[in-house]
């Protein structure tokens, strides 16, 4: 399938109010407006992490459910590198947001 994309991008400068006391022009003016606008066809690009959670003790020691907390308190967990679930929650269908 070909992919096209269409782009448009614009900026406009908003006129403050010329009719007015000092405070009023000066509380309107200033203002600019702008947007993007990305049109594509094709087949969606989806980043998701189906990886359970895997945390490597960076101490050494073996992680049992009686010292994981003072572990997790002494910062000895990192991600292993084929790790995912990175919001820990359980769900290992992790999509960016």
């Amino acid at each position: 399938m070909r992919q096209t994309a269409s782009r448009w991008a614009g900026a406009t400068i908003i006129p403050g109010l010329k009719n007015g006391n000092g405070f009023t022009r000066r509380l309107t003016s200033g203002f600019n407006l702008s947007a993007i606008t990305i049109l594509q066809s094709g087949n969606p690009f989806f980043v998701g992490a189906y990886n359970p959670l895997s945390l490597v003790d960076t101490a050494g020691v073996t992680v049992t459910q009686a010292n994981y907390q003072s572990e997790l308190a002494a910062g000895h967990f990192a991600f292993a590198a084929n790790s995912g679930n990175y919001s820990a929650d359980g769900d290992n269908n992790n999509v960016p947001k």
